[in-house]
């Protein structure tokens, strides 16, 4: 009987190993929502995330919400391809990272995708993921290891059911050297040539904003000589000269508006 037992256990034990993980990760520094247009209530959605390679590995796939006014549900999304790693910061000197075995910071890039089925359209839908947590070391919001990481896309399926969102031109660099000042340049383009508008907005965590420390703020992120933080609403170009050592976050939003009306939006979170 006590065989038994124990055969029965090690069976289990393979069976749970062998399903598939959803990411809940640790140390998530960056990411973001993008949706295209496949055919009537179908759009591919691409979850893309960046870790701290000194954070926990990120699962096979992420849980995606959707919901709006006219309906909700969810759906695992599977992991496209393999993780890559991203280039450091360009001012400073070459090293082996953390991804590599090495000592230095590095960050890799995870992508997730798969099709989305609305079951109507509504002009408030919103897709989302939510993952615990962020890095224990993060200097500008309060208790920072115990914030979640949310991430949110929005489509008015009404006014454009086949609209597909914007998709970010760059990645987000992950360092930058205090000192010198920087145009930090998160432009999107738009596949249907709608109009875009770039904002600075508070990161998120599945109960809320997050609450940074005074005098930092959402619009005024980053301890920066004067003027401090800007973003440019029509390129998405961040401006700003840090001056202290710190560990940061902040989110920049994409509003999508086509004939003046809002249509969509997106959301990159990202630490630096």
């Amino acid at each position: 009987m006590k065989k038994l037992c124990v055969l029965f256990f090690i069976v289990l034990s393979a069976l749970v190993l062998a399903l598939p993980q959803n990411a809940s990760a640790t140390h998530l520094v960056a990411g973001n929502i993008t949706y295209q247009y496949v055919s009537p209530g179908v759009y591919l959605v691409t979850i893309t995330v960046y870790r701290d390679c000194e954070g926990i590995t990120p699962g096979t796939s992420f849980n995606l919400s959707f919901n709006s006014s006219c309906g909700s549900g969810n759906i695992n999304i599977p992991q496209l391809g393999t993780q890559t790693q991203i280039p450091a910061s360009p001012c400073l000197p070459p090293s082996t990272t953390s991804c590599n075995g090495g000592t230095a910071y590095g960050v890799e890039e995870w992508v997730y995708q798969g099709l989305v089925t609305l079951p109507a359209n509504c002009n408030d839908w919103e897709f989302s993921i939510s993952s615990c947590c962020r890095n224990n070391q993060i200097t500008n919001i309060q208790s920072p290891g115990s914030q979640g990481f949310y991430l949110p896309a929005t489509l008015n399926s009404t006014v454009a059911p086949t609209n597909s969102s914007p998709v970010f031109n760059n990645i987000p660099v992950s360092q930058f050297c205090v000192g010198n000042q920087f145009f930090y340049d998160q432009g999107a383009t738009d596949p249907d040539g709608d109009s875009l508008v770039y904002s600075l907005v508070c990161p998120t965590a599945a109960g809320g904003p997050v609450v940074y420390n005074a005098p930092l703020s959402c619009q005024n992120p980053v301890t920066s000589a004067p003027p401090g933080v800007q973003i440019d609403p029509q390129t998405g170009i961040i401006t700003f000269l840090p001056t202290v050592q710190q560990v940061t976050v902040l989110a920049v939003q994409v509003d999508e508006y086509r004939n003046g009306t809002l249509i969509g939006s997106i959301v990159r979170d990202m630490q630096i």
